[in-house]
């Protein structure tokens, strides 16, 4: 029997043959197997007692007699998700894995990469196809930055494949070092093996390419076939049953004519150091292994490898889409299934202890076709030590919610949930014919600081945003030196405004190491066609992917759009690049529209969203009584649970201004019980700090389990770098 993965239905992988080679062990159910398969093509039997397989057969348990033989069901004699041969054509011929690249694009915008090289680590290469991708992405957004790139991977078949795609990546972009290693996840970010004998026994070998064409790259990547096939060699745990290396391996590529350049990029031995940029690690684990072992063995070491402001995006199949529906045809109540993304993170913080505060995670639904998942409702990330992040539920079902923060140590992830950041996605990927549903929970580190007095405020606030007017742009880099590199910054719309003027904005935001999203009113669009033009512009030159999505505060349409709704029944936004809308709350309802009429045009914003691949959160609007905010986020989260709620919070200001913007923003139920105070009452109260209303949201986040309120949203009046100040205390 050949040692191959094509043709071959007998034997998973080819792997029986290097175990019989090896002296490993085989089960019974395996020989049983192998004897079916050779009579069934007209050879003779081995028997069920060959002596030369005796002393290598393990049995759990004593073996029944077996029933008359009866003819299987084709349908259903075979496992799907234990089975490689099936389940690699399964995801080969569905989009999962061009949504998860695009799902990594998106999120190297967040990156803001260190000499000498930008680092990246992908937790389970394989066969390539997905860091392909993310490499070329990496090039162009950084066309001349060296890369470090390791890649974990067990198996010599995906070991090359992924090999034969690389000598393109190599042309491409030079400066690159690709290293390849079959160790651990504890021990592959930084390259050296925890045990001493193993350490002491690890292959590490270099190959400086030469030439100059892709082709002189790839015959030197085939001509690495004989070092693969004797040091890539595996066997089976005798505690997990996984495969685990016989040789801890390092297999070192760059090209030589970029050695020079590459001199403190190419790791040395037993000197790597992990602090990546970002973390890729895409299904790295087993639907049904216990849920200890992913927290323990896989996600925790992950984190911990994230360098300052690093990024880690985990995918984690999610289920509830057709592909379940098949399996469940072919074996009813089968759900492999079993353990969410918020089971996962509660799990690693538990692991990572209170290591886990200098870190935060966001969740992402990853589905759909061209872009893959929804996009993420951006998180700051914190100088100072984070609690743990509320998981973020958006939209329709759940979606990125993704948070950075800066850290100078081994990164740890927190959360209650798997995410952060809002957002949402689709609750089914038939629409966009992607099979299977993934949900991605970015994972960032942040910076030690001191403790904070309240840790669930700090998560709010962590988690939260603020917003810059365009008259305040030229302080745009005074607030960036205030907040986390990242911080999410929300630029209103004004009246009059041309979109040139807002996409200046946004220039300027992004310059400034924050992530911009623009307010999009809907009455003030004057032209369908530069609307598209600014969206699509946004999106391609800063990386805009999310925008609040507004009706607008003039009394009649401008343009062609009299409400939001419309824009999202044209598709314009999901045809223009974006991955995610914020929408208005109400806590004291709106002054022109009854409360059915809100709730009614959400649900319709919801589905249209849910039918476009589009995330969907909540941002309220500011109110003076905490009370009624808390009854509206209730209110919310049982019309619709897996909608994330973002608390607008009226920020440090003076009283003038403030009651200036009440009346503006139809605040008007509990700024007339203020006012029934008396002025000075008043003055005293609408002058109060933040942290009052903070205080209301925390603790009803503390009395609900996984709470719909994943942050807060700081309105700053014109005060942006005074609301950037308090911020930055506090975290």
């Amino acid at each position: 029997m050949a040692e191959s993965t094509f043709g071959r239905r007998a034997v998973n992988d080819g792997k029986f043959v290097a175990r019989l080679r090896d002296g490993a062990r085989v089960t019974p159910e395996t020989l049983t197997r192998v004897n079916d398969f050779i009579t069934k093509h007209g050879g003779a039997r081995a028997g069920d007692s060959p002596p030369e397989l005796m002393p290598l057969i393990h049995a759990g348990a004593p073996q029944r007699t077996p029933a008359p033989a009866q003819k299987a069901d084709p349908e259903t004699n075979f496992r799907f998700f234990d089975n490689r041969q099936k389940y690699l054509l399964f995801v080969n011929t569905c989009s999962e894995k061009d949504v998860i690249a695009r799902r990594v694009g998106l999120e190297l915008g967040q990156i803001h990469p260190r000499p000498p090289a930008v680092r990246l680590f992908d937790a389970g290469m394989g066969d390539g196809t997905v860091l392909a991708r993310v490499m070329r992405e990496m090039h162009r957004r950084f066309p001349t930055v060296p890369f470090y790139i390791v890649g974990k991977e067990i198996s010599l078949e995906d070991v090359r494949l992924s090999l034969r795609k690389m000598a393109d990546r190599f042309f491409e972009h030079p400066a690159t070092v690709l290293v390849v290693t079959n160790t651990y996840y504890s021990e592959a970010p930084w390259l050296q093996p925890r045990a001493v004998e193993h350490a002491a026994a690890m292959v590490w070998h270099e190959t400086a390419l030469t030439g100059a064409t892709s082709h002189d790259f790839s015959e030197q990547m085939v001509a690495l076939e004989s070092f693969l096939v004797k040091n890539w060699q595996a066997r089976h745990s005798p505690k997990s049953g996984n495969p685990i290396y016989e040789h801890p391996t390092a297999l070192v590529i760059y090209r030589d004519d970029y050695r020079f350049l590459l001199e403190n990029v190419i790791p040395k031995r037993g000197e790597s150091k992990a602090d990546y940029d970002m973390v890729i690690a895409s299904q790295p684990y087993r639907l049904r292994a216990p849920l200890e072992f992913k927290a323990q063995k896989v996600v925790s070491p992950l984190v911990r490898a994230l360098g300052k402001g690093g990024r880690l995006l985990g995918i984690h199949s999610h289920g509830a889409d057709p592909g379940l529906e098949i399996v469940q045809k072919v074996w009813p109540g089968e759900n492999p299934f079993t353990q969410s993304r918020h089971d996962l993170m509660r799990a690693t913080k538990t692991e990572l202890g209170r290591d886990s505060r200098h870190s935060t995670s966001t969740h992402t639904r990853t589905c759909g076709p061209s872009s893959a998942t929804t996009c993420t409702r951006c998180r700051r990330r914190s100088r100072r030590p984070s609690a743990r992040r509320p998981c973020s539920r958006h939209g329709t079902r759940r979606s990125t919610s993704r948070r950075s923060t800066t850290c100078d140590s081994p990164r740890r992830c927190a959360t209650r949930g798997i995410s952060m950041r809002r957002a949402t996605s689709c609750r089914s990927t038939a629409a966009s014919g992607s099979w299977m549903n993934p949900l991605s929970y970015p994972v960032s580190a942040t910076k030690r600081g001191s403790e904070a007095v309240d840790p669930r405020i700090v998560e709010l606030i962590g988690a939260g945003s603020l917003e810059i007017s365009p008259r305040e742009l030229h302080r745009a880099k005074e607030v960036a030196a205030l907040l986390p590199a990242g911080s999410c910054v929300y630029i209103p719309s004004l009246p009059g405004l041309p979109l040139a003027r807002t996409l200046e904005a946004i220039a300027a935001v992004r310059e400034a190491g924050l992530d911009p999203v623009p307010h999009v009113s809907a009455r003030r669009i004057l032209n369908r066609e530069e609307f598209a033009g600014f969206l699509k512009k946004a999106a391609a030159d800063y990386g805009v992917h999310r925008v609040l999505l507004l009706g607008g505060d003039e009394p009649r349409a401008k343009g062609p759009f009299a409400d939001s709704l419309q824009i999202l029944e044209e598709r314009i936004l999901a045809d223009c690049g974006v991955r995610e809308i914020g929408v208005a709350g109400y806590p004291e309802g709106h002054p022109h529209i009854p409360l059915n009429a809100l709730e009614k045009a959400m649900a319709r914003k919801l589905e249209l969203a849910r039918q476009q691949s589009i995330g969907v959160y909540v941002m309220t609007q500011f109110s003076f009584a905490p009370a009624r905010v808390v009854d509206y986020c209730g209110t919310l989260a049982r019309l619709w649970p897996d909608l994330p709620v973002y608390v607008g919070i009226a920020g440090p200001t003076d009283p003038a201004a403030l009651l200036r913007y009440a009346q503006r923003c139809g605040v008007s139920t509990s700024l007339r019980a203020l006012r029934n105070l008396g002025a000075g009452i008043a003055q005293l109260v609408t002058n109060t700090d933040p942290q009052d209303h903070l205080a209301a949201v925390a603790r009803y986040t503390n009395t609900r389990g996984p709470s719909n309120v994943v942050g807060v949203h700081l309105y700053s009046f014109g005060g942006a770098v005074r609301t950037a100040a308090w911020m930055g205390e506090r975290l």
